[in-house]
């Protein structure tokens, strides 16, 4: 990062001393904060989510690209390959009252002896589907076509590879009061890997409290 900005004089740093500390802070708390030294640094990840929860991240494309490396598509695609688990689904342990201050989130768990009996129809939704998938599948029935009897529960899986900054800005976003809950334990994940690869800097930006 210190090097990509420095890259306009032509310089390179190979520590991270005092000057280079004093650099990363211009960076960061400059109005508007200098990003682009934030973008060099690539990072990769495969992922593997549920549906809903891919929705969420996919919508995290600058400085990003969600693709798989095999096939070249965005995700795990049902087109090309069958759905070969019957417990790939993903099902809650619990439930959760509709947040009174956050209209697209969650607020606090329902009582156990209320949340149980609601959440076994879901998981029999999931056999269900899936015992449909499999009779379409044996019938001969396209891929294509059988997917669509699918619960949109179910897992899938891509790579994700983004900048630095866009890293940081995904964790910034997806954590906190006001993320939705499944997204926000990724977004744990992701920060818990990209934090070593540039401390100073991700140190740095989630205390600024500047959302790159």
């Amino acid at each position: 990062i210190i090097n990509d900005a420095k890259s306009s004089f032509d310089r390179v740093s190979t520590s991270m001393g005092e000057k280079e500390i004093k650099l990363m802070k211009t960076l960061v708390t400059s109005f508007p904060p200098h990003t682009s030294p934030f973008r060099g640094t690539v990072l990769k990840f495969k992922v593997k989510a549920p549906l809903g929860t891919c929705r969420q991240w996919w919508k995290h494309v600058v400085s990003s690209t969600h693709t798989e490396e095999q096939l070249q598509h965005n995700e795990r695609s049902f087109r090309y390959l069958e759905a070969i688990d019957p417990d790939e689904f993903y099902i809650r342990k619990t439930l959760h009252y509709q947040s009174q201050t956050n209209k697209q989130g969650s607020g606090e768990a329902l009582p156990n002896e209320i949340a149980q009996p609601l959440l076994e129809e879901p998981r029999e939704n999931c056999r269900s589907s899936y015992a449909l998938y499999r009779k379409m599948i044996d019938a001969g029935v396209s891929r294509e076509e059988a997917r669509d009897a699918l619960n949109p529960a179910i897992y899938t899986s891509w790579t994700w590879t983004c900048s630095f900054q866009a890293g940081v800005h995904f964790c910034g976003l997806r954590s906190g009061n006001g993320a939705q809950h499944d997204i926000s334990r990724y977004s744990e994940c992701v920060e818990q890997l990209i934090r070593p690869v540039a401390p100073v800097a991700f140190e740095m930006i989630s205390t600024s409290g500047v959302l790159f």
